[in-house]
Parts: C-alpha cells; structure tokens; sequence
C-alpha cells in the first residue's frame, strides 16, 4: 500500500531556538487540553490523570497535538507498518502513520508492545521527534528534553519509570511553547492554539547569545507598561550606554552602545519599570552562532527590509546584490531591522533576486550567501498615524507602517516648513530637529522654550511609505508618557588635566539628557550657570569647606564636532586654580566636585539627587605609554608594538583584553573588539618594556573597521603600578591621545578636508550658501579655524540641462600672530532636473504622434518605435511601454500607418500617447529597357543605350525608330513571337510594367 504521509507534519517539524511556556501553577494545564482537545477521558469525563499511559494510546494523544487525528485514524498503513501483536483494527491506522512519520518504531521482533505503558524518556523522545530534533542520541534524550523545558514541572524524574497522564499533559503543555525555526513561531502559534498567559509578571536574564545585546525574557510582557518597557533610562550597565530597547513578544531586546567583550560579567539593573522584575541581573557575554536572515521584506520601489537574526556591525551596500549586480544603496540600522534604500532612483521593478552575503555580528562571524525571491510592487496604501507621545520637548510619533526617510523633515524655512507644527496662539510653531529612530517611528524635537503641551495636538504631513505615497494630513492629540525617574550620573571621568596651569576637566555622563539653569543670553542653551549646579570642596563637604582658589570656569553640553550637535547626556565641566596634591603639605587634600540640580528634560522636570566627584590634583605616574608603532602592516597579519617607560607585570602584559580596538562615533570613541577576540596575541620582550601585539588580520582591513587602539591603565609595571592613564593610538595620524582629547586638524588637512566634502555635495536647485556652509563646516573640525564662503553664485538646473554652484571657501587660521588665508574653488554640479512626466508626453509625442519626426515604412517594428521613444525620454524612472501595435502596409496606389499606444509611468501616475505616424505611397518600380540587335534608333534629339537602361514605369517616351524592344527581360510581342516591329516616325509608346 501507498504511504500517505502529512504535509502538516512536515512543515511542522523543523525547529531551532526555543522559548518555552511551562505550567504555571495557575493555569489547569490538564483541563487546558482537554479544552483543546488534546487530552480526552473516559465515558465519565474522568482524565484519568494518575494513570499510566500505554504506548497506542499515547500515538492517539500525538496525533490530537498535532491535529492530525483524522488522518491518523484513516491512514492505509503498509505491509511493514503492519504490527502482528495489534489485536484492536481501531489502532491500526494510527500505529502506521507514526510508523511512517517516524515518531515511532517497532521492536527488532516486528512487535509493537501497544498495550506496554510508554515510559518518560520514550515519551520525551516522541515529542523531540515531533519538533524535529529526531536525530537526538537515545543517551542525550533527557538532557535535550531538559534543555527545550520540555521537563519542567514534570513529577516523575526516573527516565526508565512508566510516565502518568498527568506528567503527559505538562510534557505536551511544555512542549506547545517551543519556537519553530522557520515559522519563527511556538507550535502553539502555528497550530491556532492559543497558550493561558501567566498571572504573574517575572523576568529572567541569560547569557547573551551576541555582543551588542541582552535579552530580558519576561513571563509576560502585557502585564507591564510597554512605554517604560522601551524607555532606555530604566536600563543601567556600568561602564556603557544603553542605546535602544524593544519589546518583541515577551523578549525585551536591550541593545547598548559598547561591544560587550567576549567571555566577561555583566550586570543590568532595571529600575522604574515594575517593582516585579526591577532589580539587578548578572549575565556573560557570549556569542558563538553565525548571524542570519531571518526575513526579507519589500517595503515598495524605494525600501526593502531585512530582518537579521542579531544586530549587525557596520553593514554596508555591498552586502547586497540585486539579481547579481550592485546597486548603491543607503542601508538604515534599527536593532535587528535593516532597511535598504536605493541612493537614487527606485529598485529596478523588474527585479527577482536580492542577494544577501557577508553580515557581521559584533563578534566577527559573517552570514552564508543566501538568495531571496523578491518582487517590486508599488505600496499604495499611504502610512497613518496610530500615536504622539510627548516627551519633555520631544514628540515621538508612531506610524502604522514603515516610512520612507527621505520623507522626514524638520524645519529648514518658510519653504520647507518640515512634517510636524502646533497652532500657539497665533503662532504655528515647527520641529527644529527630525529624526527617524524606527522603521517606523520618527522623533521631532521643538526648542525648549517652544514646547507644544499635553493639551495641544499637532499636524503631521506629508510623510510617505516606499512607495513615496503621502499620508493624509493628520491632527492628532499628543499622549504624554510621564517619567518618574530621576537622572543619575553613569559616569565620571578626569579627561584632562594641566597640573602646572592648575587646570581640569571633567566630563559627567548621565542616563537621559538633561537641562538645567543656563546663560543669562537667552539664545545659549548649551552653557550653564556654573554657581547654580556645582560646588568645589576641599576634603570635607559636612564642613562646607569651600576650595578658596579652586572653581568651576565653565560648563557646557558636549559637543559632536563630526555630527555637528551638542550631546545632552554629556556635561563637559572645566576647572580652574587647582593646587597640586603634595603629600605633607597644606595642599594634601582631595577635591570634592558637588553637582546638583540637573534636571531632565520630560514634562515631570525630574531632578537629580546631589552626586559627589572626588579626585586628587597630582602629578600622573611616571609609568606611561612612551610610543606605539605598527612595524607589519602585512595582507594577513599585523604587528603593532607598544613601548613602556617601566619593565611590565608578564600577566597584564599579555593580557590580550587590555588592548582593544574603537572606532569612532562623533566625540565618542567606542570600544569594538580586543585583541583577544581577535584571536591574537600579546608578547611581552625581552626586556620587559615592549608589547608585541600579533594579529591575525590584515593592516587594510584593521584600519578599515576601526580608527584606532586603546590601552588600558589596568596594565601594571613590575611594582604593581598601574598605568598613569587610558591610551588612545589613533591610526589617521599616529598620535597617542588621552581621553576626550582630538587630534588638531592642520589648515592643509582641513583644505582637504573641504575639497572632499565639496566633491561629496549632493545639490539641487533649492541648495543655498547656508547649506554649502554648514556641509564645509562639519568637515573643520579646529574649532580655531575660521570658515566663509565669498562670491556664492548658482545657476538653476533645468530638465536635461545640469546647474551649477560656484564660489570659494576661505579657511584661516591664527599662527603666531599672523593669519593665514587658504582658499578651495567651488565647483558643485547640479544635476539635470528629472523630466516630468508630462514633459516626457510631449517629447514623445514629438516623435510618434501625427506630425511627428519618426520615419515609419512597412518594415517598422513596435522594437523600432520603443527604441525611437526611450531615447527622448530621459527620466530614468518612467517606466515605458507599448501596447496596441499595429502596422497598415502601404501600396502603389494607397498609404499605410503605424498605429498604437504608449505607456508612461511615474509614481503610480500613467500618461497615453497615441502612436500615429503614416506611410507615404510606394513609388512604381523601375524596369530595364534593352535594345536588341543592329537596330539603329533615331529620335529629335540623341539617346544612347545607357539612357535606356532604367525608365519608371510610366514613362513617356517619343522614338522615331524601327527596333526590336525587350521591357524588362519580355519581348513585347507574344511569347514565341520573332516577327520584328515596325514602329513609325513620331510614334508614342508607354512602357508599362510587364503582365
């Protein structure tokens, strides 16, 4: 008989990651089954939970769990699916299909053993089978099980013990709660069962499974607040920054800013979320699987979406192919969301084949090749606004959908107004600042002086999905998302430090941005008020022992020279008249920073408690890092050597861990990946004063991932010294840096620097000076250089014919007294206008309508005129077609015609052009005309034979002659006829075409 196997199952039974829903004391799991038809009693109703199980009744029970039941019952086993010791033809049809499907066999004498009570690990092994972990030694059967909490709850430890019904039930229960790999869903969601959520809300921390990320798996997730949930500041890790966080399912997905480093101990504190799970969690640091892509998505012509099993480090366009070629894209990074977007123009909306290769984890493993089917469809359905929440002077709003980037604006100037605006009294008040933080979410942030309140309700325009279909303009209340939480400093940190000038600076990290009292100018929201949040002690604080000569000169926000913006959650606080520390002396005291009243910058203003940082002004050690040099800069391996100015402990010395990588990321410098993770080595020499860092990866491909080297201070020299301070070697310029400090751009290096931002410029015919400026300025990062443009000019782009943007820009520096003026020519090409779509109806018309140049004759094919067409519509994006094609052939005697219709198409607008271009009457043929013989021929006025040799059809000709004739290669007389013509003096002969 024919094996009939279930498709169900097989797509069931592929499975991976887990995460698993064991029975909670609350919940009835055998009543649970039984509602679900799962688990059945006898004739009374009675479940029979203490009972055994026998093995034919718990294929019956398999069945019911994978809704198979029916087909069970009705399978036609084969002649080896056939068990001899089966006396009941009930069970018959559901031994052969678990026969069949693998979920179970026989004995080696051909028996089953139906009415044989199953035992636990047998059971255990069925289930794992089910969930495709079939291959499972019979020896490491529990252990898997125990892995997947397949176990959990269960009463019954002895694998070799006959399981009961009720031990059953919390096994199927159990195992409902395992994620598929494929589906990326439980068996219960897969199967339309719907799983009792837990009463009770708990969370549990494990080791990550990735560098970038931890995971808090909560027992369930709608039992907490899902704003405070997702709000960064309830997450704390010392020593790094929490970056993003994002609830998926009951998994909070908190993402930081640092790579965790491979192999060490963590703790997240959670605080201000739920009492029910706020507290502290230890973890390690893991990774050990490759990344993958766990969905591709296309958004529409303009984004496609990929989902990636991790976050993804530095991922770049080239990552990807369509239908094997390259295209250049923008790539957005949300968490695990990668989002593509064509740098100009759409997708090619013939597309079939996204290719995918190469994304790294922040551990260095790189996914397989892998090739996805995708099609590019127009999204018509325009995104819409499902929320607006208000946080302090920010407005967080939320869209239905993915939204398109290049759709998210602020406000740049009554021409462009940005997407976001509130009515205040007669004012409309705009965003200053845009930012998409999600593949659906954008933040638009007001100054704080124009905040919009929980009372107002703001317009959102113009915003689009990948389609660049706009959303309806929309008025919305905001929400307000109060936050109760105070700010708290995360970190502090001595960055600089002039012993001899008596001077400091401190940087002060919080865990949200802040504000404060600032600057009496109205228009300084960067600087603070020095006397209104700090107070420097000298040893005692109770005693309110003021420093006399010490004070605080200044503080401000931090600013991001490479991204052009102040930081917020970073306050950069300068010192002045410090005393040296000197052991013995009256100057042997520490100082005591006080800090007090920041406050943040939500609606609830919450105000830090009082916080304290304690240092001694003193000389460092003089047990510092002298030079780094890389002495191999090889295609496979690196050498960089490190020399010390004191002979080193061996252990800290060759402690790959001290040695890490960073790249940097505007004023901050991330730490990525040390020495060890790198798989290389460090050797101390042999004079103790020397590190020798092996690496094996190429010098291109260091220098490509990372900007340069940092040095711990944990290392020690032979004393137990430790290092005077943090080292940072940076690789552009080959200078040791200490923290906070950057290296000074030189006025040639900022004239680069320019040139390559103004060859970079994107420009079009809304580009003004303000804009070249600001792009220039980014670029000058010396804040002692001054930057100007002199004789701005611009020439309009037009359709088919490029603009342009010319000028100078003038860099000086002060050196010594003297100014010195450099100056870069303006050079900025302003691309050809794309034509209209209109516009490209009338080119086109201009060709193939009425009195159009295209030349048609009977030979023309639609080929023909689509070439004709495409070369005078010059809009890369209009997509052209044509339809209706039709050619009328002409005669001799009447005209022909191509006829037809052409398609335009643009943004999901369409233009027709009727194809209508005629062909002229065909001219007569031409016929040869011999002369036969000696005949002489005599007219008035001279013919020679050449005259004669081509005459149209039609042509009168006048001879006075007598000849024979041949028109064309055809006696005139009859067929066999040699009589010769007579032809008299001023006779008119017609030549006509020949019958």
């Amino acid at each position: 008989m024919k094996r009939k196997l279930s498709l169900l199952l097989a797509v069931v039974m592929i499975l991976s990651s887990f995460s698993f829903v064991f029975a909670d004391e609350e919940v009835n799991v055998p009543a649970f089954l039984e509602k679900n038809g799962i688990l059945k009693g006898d004739k009374s109703g009675n479940l029979m939970l203490d009972k055994a199980l026998e093995r034919r009744d718990a294929v019956v029970l398999l069945s019911r769990l994978l809704k198979a039941e029916e087909e069970a019952k009705n399978y036609e086993p084969a002649e080896d699916e056939i068990y001899p010791d089966n006396n009941d033809p009930y069970y018959a049809g559901f031994l052969g299909w678990a026969t069949a499907n693998g979920y179970f066999e026989g004995y080696p004498n051909g028996n089953f053993k139906p009415r044989e009570s199953i035992l636990v690990q047998e059971f255990a092994l069925v289930l794992l089978r089910a969930l495709e972990y079939g291959d499972t030694e019979w020896k490491s059967v529990m252990d898997k099980a125990k892995e997947l909490g397949i176990l959990e709850g269960v009463k019954e430890a002895d694998a070799n013990a006959a399981i009961v019904r009720e031990d059953v039930a919390t096994m199927i229960f159990n195992a409902l709660g395992v994620k598929m790999k494929k589906e990326g869903k439980t068996l219960a969601e897969f199967l339309g069962i719907t799983m009792p959520e837990p009463a009770k809300l708990t969370a549990e921390v494990k080791d990550t499974e990735n560098l970038k990320e931890v995971v808090v798996k909560l027992s369930n997730a709608k039992l907490a607040n899902k704003d405070k949930l997702e709000n960064t500041a309830n997450y704390r890790i010392k020593g790094n920054t929490i970056e993003r966080v994002e609830v998926k399912d009951n998994d909070v997905l908190v993402q930081v800013k640092d790579t965790f480093r491979s192999g060490k101990q963590y703790e997240l504190e959670i605080k201000g979320v739920d009492k029910a799970i706020d507290g502290k969690y230890k973890f390690v640091a893991k990774d050990n699987t490759i990344p993958s892509v766990e969905k591709v998505e296309v958004l529409g012509e303009y984004g496609i979406k990929v989902v990636a099993s991790e976050p993804i480090e530095d991922v770049r366009g080239r990552n990807f192919l369509v239908d094997g070629k390259y295209i250049v894209m923008d790539v957005e990074t949300y968490g695990r969301n990668l989002v593509l977007t064509p740098y100009s123009g759409s997708f090619p909306s013939n597309a079939k084949t996204l290719t995918i290769e190469g994304l790294k984890d922040f551990a260095g493993y790189k996914s397989a090749k892998e090739d996805f089917e995708i099609e590019i469809v127009k999204d018509n359905e325009a995104p819409k606004v499902v929320d607006a929440i208000l946080k302090g002077n920010k407005v967080e709003v939320v869209f239905d959908k993915d939204i398109y980037n290049d759709s998210i604006e602020a406000y740049e100037g009554r021409s462009s107004v940005g997407n976001i605006s509130y009515e205040s009294g007669r004012h409309t008040i705009y965003a200053k600042d845009a930012k998409k933080i999600d593949t659906n979410k954008v933040v638009y942030e007001f100054k704080d002086n124009e905040a919009p309140s929980r009372r107002d309700d703001v317009t959102i325009v113009d915003v689009t999905n990948h389609s660049k279909v706009k959303m309806e303009k929309t008025t919305i209340a905001l929400r307000e998302v109060l936050d109760d939480i105070e700010p708290e400093i995360v970190e502090k940190k001595l960055v600089a430090k002039d012993v001899d000038k008596g001077t400091a600076t401190i940087e002060l990290h919080f865990d949200k941005e802040v504000s404060g009292s600032f600057l009496t100018d109205k228009d300084d929201e960067y600087r603070f008020e020095p006397k209104d949040h700090f107070t420097l002690y000298e040893d005692e604080v109770s005693r309110r022992n003021e420093s006399k000569d010490g004070k605080v000169a200044s503080a401000e926000y931090r600013y991001d020279k490479r991204n052009d913006k102040y930081e917020k959650d970073v306050i950069v606080v300068k010192l002045e008249g410090l005393k040296e520390w000197k052991k013995g002396t009256p100057t042997d005291f520490e100082y005591i920073l006080e800090i007090e009243d920041f406050r943040d910058i939500s609606s609830s203003r919450n105000k830090m408690y009082r916080d304290y940082y304690e240092f001694e002004f003193k000389r460092g050690t003089d047990f510092v890092v002298e030079d780094v040099k890389v002495t191999l800069k090889g295609s496979r391996d690196t050498e960089i050597e490190i020399k010390f100015s004191k002979k080193l402990d061996l252990e800290k010395a060759e402690d790959g861990t001290n040695y890490i990588f960073y790249k940097n990321d505007g004023s901050k410098r991330v730490s990525k990946k040390d020495i060890k993770d790198l798989d290389g080595k460090a050797r101390l020499q042999s004079n103790g004063r020397v590190v020798e860092l092996d690496i094996p990866k190429g010098w291109d491909d260091i220098e490509y991932d990372y900007d340069g080297l940092k040095i711990l201070e944990s290392i020690k020299d032979t004393s137990g010294n430790r290092l005077d301070r943090v080292y940072y070697y940076d690789f552009a310029s080959g200078k040791l840096l200490e923290e906070g400090q950057t290296v000074d751009q030189t006025l040639d290096e900022a004239v680069e620097a320019v040139k390559d931002a103004l060859a970079k410029f994107k420009a079009d015919n809304t580009t003004d000076e303000t804009a070249v400026l600001t792009a220039v300025k980014k670029v000058v990062t010396n804040n002692e250089i001054d930057v100007a443009i002199k004789g701005f000019n611009k020439v309009n782009a037009e359709t088919g014919k490029s603009g342009a943007i010319t000028g100078k820009v003038e860099l000086a520096l002060e050196e010594n007294g003297t100014t010195i003026i450099k100056t870069v020519d303006i050079n900025i090409t302003i691309p050809a206008l794309d034509q209209t779509l209109d516009q490209a109806k009338t080119e086109v018309e201009k060709v193939v309508g009425t009195t159009g140049s295209f030349k048609a004759d009977n030979d023309t094919t639609e080929a023909d005129v689509l070439e004709a067409v495409k070369k005078v519509v010059t809009n890369k994006n209009i997509e052209v077609g044509i339809f209706g094609f039709k050619v009328t052939k002409a005669t001799t005697t009447t005209p022909g015609k191509v006829e037809g219709s052409v398609s335009l198409k643009l943004d999901g607008e369409e233009e027709i052009v009727t194809i209508d271009r005629a062909i002229g009457i065909l001219p007569l043929p031409t016929y040869k005309v011999t002369i036969e013989g000696d005949a002489a021929i005599t007219t008035d006025y001279t013919l020679s034979e050449t005259d004669l040799e081509n005459i149209n059809e039609g042509t009168t000709l006048t001879i006075t002659a007598v000849s024979k004739i041949v028109v064309n290669g055809n006696k005139v007389l009859e067929p066999n006829e040699t009589t010769d013509i007579t032809i008299n003096d001023n006779t008119t002969i017609t030549i006509n075409k020949a019958q």
